[in-house]
């Protein structure tokens, strides 16, 4: 891991342990940095999975200091994903899923193979062509110096 990525997953335990009643779980680039596989890119943010979310008064998800929301997608009461961003530009995002619960390292992370759908879901659909490229890259650059994944 490097060292901007070993600082994300300081504030990532801290996102994880102060969510523990929606199912927060991380997810992305940083998730494959705690399990050692070898990846394309330096994680620059914060993915996690969440078994339950809505955006309300009361503050759910719970983020650091700093951090506002960016973006939500779907009503206040059925939420996908939410995304938050502090002055730096650093992306704590929120996302829907129901996948299982791994602990590596002391970190709960969800699922691989689920990622990986979801990184071929993100290159097929996407609807921007660089967030497209950038999916359909990682997806090879993962299969490519990770024989273990196939």
């Amino acid at each position: 891991m490097t060292e901007n990525e070993l600082k994300l997953l300081e504030m990532a335990r801290e996102v994880i342990s102060s969510n523990v009643e929606i199912g927060a779980k991380l997810t992305g680039s940083l998730m494959l940095a705690v399990m050692g596989i070898n990846k394309r890119r330096e994680a620059t943010d914060i993915d996690i999975i969440c078994d339950y979310m809505c955006e309300k008064e009361d503050g759910l998800p719970n983020v650091p200091k700093g951090f506002s929301i960016n973006g939500m997608d779907g009503s206040r009461s059925e939420v996908e994903a939410i995304q938050f961003k502090n002055a730096d530009g650093l992306k704590i995002e929120f996302m829907l899923s129901d996948e299982m619960t791994q602990e590596i390292d002391g970190v709960l992370c969800g699922e691989l193979k689920y990622m990986i759908e979801a990184k071929q879901n993100y290159a097929k659909n996407d609807i921007s062509d660089q967030s497209r490229e950038k999916h359909e890259l990682d997806l090879a650059y993962l299969f490519a110096n990770n024989t273990d994944l196939l």
